[in-house]
């Protein structure tokens, strides 16, 4: 019993310590009273301002055109759905060139050398 008696009481004295620290944080953690002047903020930060900035005296410049349309000439894009035309035959293969004669003789073989 003194074990689980123990426990109790170590675990009030966490909380009492959690809880005091928590308002002491919150304490600290209230806007402190400001003691800088209003003419030293303005001077640190540029003045904002609502209205929308005035227009430029010059005209904006035309934007560019966009990439030129493509040309009439060039046919249209097959359709998604159709599958592409079957590409075209190859051409035919010309036929070899005749014989000229009979190929051209081969060198003569040298003699075996005699064994001895």
């Amino acid at each position: 019993m003194s074990y689980l008696k123990f426990l109790m009481l170590l675990l009030g004295v966490v909380v009492l310590i959690t809880s005091s620290l928590a308002e002491e944080h919150h304490e600290q953690l209230k806007p402190p009273t400001s003691t800088i002047p209003n003419s030293a903020i303005t001077w640190i930060l540029p003045p904002i301002s609502l209205r929308p900035p005035p227009p430029p005296n010059n005209p904006p410049p035309p934007p560019p055109n966009k990439s030129p349309p493509p040309p009439p000439s060039s046919p249209p894009p097959p359709p998604l759905n159709n599958p592409p035309p079957p590409p075209p035959p190859p051409p035919p293969r010309s036929p070899p060139p005749p014989s000229q004669g009979n190929p051209p003789p081969a060198p003569p073989r040298s003699p075996p050398p005699p064994s001895p």
